[in-house]
């Protein structure tokens, strides 16, 4: 018998392995059959280059024989990642030493395409890795979003100084306010926040605490009274929101509805 493993717990050795095994191979098929797709949408790409520098070949000349390569390679490296639009590079250098470089219509390499290569090789390295970075960014902002709106509780970001930057839906629906009047407003003025026993506004307390880096000394239950008088009673978790090197930019509330709700 096996022990559990990737969720499936207590299932005969064979059982386990072929079961393991029909996944991976489904799973390297439609991996194959991706990487053959992204080649082919390159090998289209370069083609559509070439075939749009013929007409203006009597003008151009030999100058600039990458210039129409280079979109290529940067949609390549957005659209499937870095590694791709490397494999842009090289394709596109094909065509361009073939067409657009003496002698015509022949390949050919002398010192001075030996240097345009190579400078189209290192942009074509940079465009790619910076414009992969940014499709990762732009992804993990994405996942990043999409896990917050999912979350059952509510969740509202803010700057270093307590402006309200995102929110997501079940903070909507606790505040009962829509996405205009919470973007870019203050938290203090955005959230109407009590103590437990509901005596001392708190509002301003979060926005300074905020503001000064002090929220570790913020209460874990307040109060919440939305814009129609329901009170609601809350357990609140305030985290600082770190960059790369290690610096505040934000701060993360997460609101968690408890059972029992004050009495309005």
């Amino acid at each position: 018998m096996s022990q559990a493993h990737g969720g499936f717990c207590f299932l005969p050795n064979w059982i386990h392995s072929y079961f393991c095994m029909t996944i991976n191979e489904s799973m390297s098929g439609e991996l194959n059959r991706i990487k053959w797709s992204h080649f082919l949408w390159i090998l289209a790409g370069v083609l559509l280059a070439t075939l749009v520098r013929f007409p203006l070949q009597m003008v151009m000349r030999h100058t600039s024989p990458f210039f129409f390569y280079i979109p290529v390679v940067v949609v390549a490296a957005i659209i499937f990642g870095k590694r791709w639009g490397l494999y842009a590079t090289l394709v596109s250098i094909l065509p361009a030493n073939y067409f657009w470089m003496p002698p015509d219509n022949a390949f050919g390499l002398d010192l001075r395409e030996l240097f345009q290569i190579l400078a189209f090789s290192l942009a074509g390295f940079s465009v790619s890795w910076v414009s992969d970075e940014a499709r990762k960014h732009k992804q993990m902002g994405e996942y990043l979003r999409a896990a917050l709106a999912s979350l059952g509780d509510a969740v509202v970001t803010t700057d270093c100084c307590g402006k309200i930057v995102y929110f997501n839906a079940e903070a909507q629906v606790l505040i009962e306010r829509n996405d205009r009047e919470l973007t870019d407003c203050m938290i203090r003025d955005a959230l109407d926040l009590m103590t437990e026993d509901g005596g001392q506004a708190l509002g301003e307390t979060f926005q300074l605490a905020i503001r000064n880096n002090e929220i570790e000394h913020l209460p874990r239950r307040v109060i919440l009274s939305n814009r129609i008088g329901r009170r609601h009673l809350l357990e609140q978790k305030t985290a600082r929101i770190l960059d790369a090197g290690g610096k505040r930019v934000g701060v993360v509330i997460c609101f968690r509805r408890l059972e029992s709700d004050p009495k309005t």
